[in-house]
């Protein structure tokens, strides 16, 4: 089996936007995600300031990848996962590990103390993150108003 891993940029940003438009649009999230939306989405993601992403492939095709942005706090540099989609048609828990661990790899390097990530409560995404050694925060909430 033939593996890359290349940083996500402009020339391989069409690939990412259809993968993610695949994946999110079917069970289990059921969005309805267009072209346009997702371009926006990845492509502002793409120009923000320390930005990291990886699109990972197997036997040339892309099968996910995983992005997000770096700030600067008082406990150091922090890491924010924006973005993790992986085709849902291949064994996602086989590259999902890989992809994950290939970041924090990466992350270490670049002296960034924490990742955060947000996901759906008592779903299988959070049960992945458990798995993969990642913690709830009593210091930190996700909290919104909806505005329409």
């Amino acid at each position: 089996m033939n593996n890359i891993i290349s940083p996500i940029s402009s020339e391989n940003l069409k690939g990412c936007i259809n993968l993610y438009i695949q994946t999110f649009n079917k069970n289990p999230w059921n969005q309805s995600w267009t072209y346009e939306l997702v371009e926006e989405k990845l492509t502002d993601l793409l120009n923000t300031p320390k930005f990291l992403g990886f699109a990972f492939y197997s036997n040339n095709s892309l099968i996910g990848f995983i992005a997000g942005h770096s700030k600067k706090s008082s406990n150091g540099l922090n890491f924010y996962l924006e973005e993790f989609c992986l085709n849902t048609e291949i064994s996602t828990e086989t590259y999902a590990s890989k992809m994950i661990q290939y970041l924090e790899n990466e992350l270490k390097l670049r002296k960034v103390n924490t990742i955060f990530a947000l996901t759906v409560n008592q779903s299988l995404i959070e049960e992945f993150y458990k798995q993969n050694h990642y913690l709830g925060t009593n210091s930190k909430i996700f909290i919104s108003k909806d505005l329409s």
